[in-house]
């Protein structure tokens, strides 16, 4: 909403994904330099930054990626939000229409619950 200033966990959540986008950018970056000859490729540390200072460079605004984080995302872990979303106990589909029925439902201005007596 325009004039509220947003939450602490939405803006956790929009820094994470994010911080999740620039990541998947430094893995095709990566893979990208394992494929030049050993003396030109450049490192982990070396495409994080590389991607860090070009994001600065479109947004104006630093974001920093751990090389660590990279190399583990090169083996195959999961972002947090992946991990999350497997663990969910409903898919994207049942989420919204769990939404939508609710909307629909308030809209009317009946309660969830049943009224207590």
């Amino acid at each position: 909403m325009v004039g509220r200033a947003k939450s602490i966990p939405a803006k956790r959540q929009k820094d994470r994904a994010e911080r999740d986008m620039l990541f998947e950018r430094a893995v095709k970056a990566y893979r990208v330099e394992q494929d030049k000859p050993p003396v030109d490729r450049k490192g982990l540390r070396l495409v994080c930054k590389m991607i860090s200072e070009e994001y600065h460079a479109e947004k104006r605004r630093w974001v920093h990626l751990d090389h660590n984080t990279l190399a583990a995302r090169l083996k195959g872990r999961q972002s947090l939000a992946e991990t999350r979303e497997s663990q969910s106990w409903l898919n994207e589909e049942e989420t919204n229409r769990v939404i939508e029925y609710a909307l629909e439902v308030a809209a009317r201005g009946f309660p969830l619950m049943g009224t207590r007596r």
